[in-house]
């Protein structure tokens, strides 16, 4: 930097949707910060605010996006679900060389349960079809977990029996 040149200042938010439920200032714009691309309402073509986000970096095209949340949503889109937010997150490495460079990391909220899921791949299909296949497996253990509980012990709050 030469004497009296200003530093690069660049904006802390660049164009985000509006935190409650999106809006039509907003809704058709293709963020880019640091590199990573986020999926819009209008890419997405679901109405409202989108429940989760497919988020990607590096060299990540269009159809590989699409494909992937079109799984996430095959995979979180059964019916009797608790509310469903979180983010998923693909990657694809620069390296020529690794085997599995597509990788993704999903963070999903069912209700109050957190559920995380991993996956590497050497393509983006494969990558989204196992994305699905864990995504649909956990999904399945919290329902199950949640509604196949017993009663609590009486000294935890649960109903006392009658002699």
């Amino acid at each position: 930097m030469g004497p009296g040149a200003e530093p690069l200042r660049l904006p802390t938010k660049v164009g985000r949707p509006c935190d409650r439920g999106g809006c039509a200032q907003h809704a058709g714009t293709l963020e880019r910060s640091q590199g990573v691309k986020h999926m819009t309402v209008t890419e997405t073509g679901t109405h409202g605010a989108p429940a989760v986000q497919v988020r990607a970096a590096g060299d990540v095209d269009r159809e590989a996006r699409a494909y992937v949340r079109a799984k996430v949503d095959a995979a979180l889109g059964r019916p009797g679900l608790p509310p469903v937010d979180g983010e998923v997150r693909i990657a694809r490495a620069a390296a020529h060389h690794a085997e599995l460079p597509w990788t993704a990391e999903a963070e999903i909220r069912l209700g109050n349960t957190l559920v995380v899921v991993h996956a590497r791949e050497a393509s983006a299909r494969e990558l989204a079809d196992r994305l699905h296949d864990r995504l649909r497996g956990q999904v399945r253990r919290v329902l199950h977990r949640n509604t196949h509980r017993s009663a609590p012990p009486p000294w935890r709050g649960g109903a006392v029996k009658d002699r």
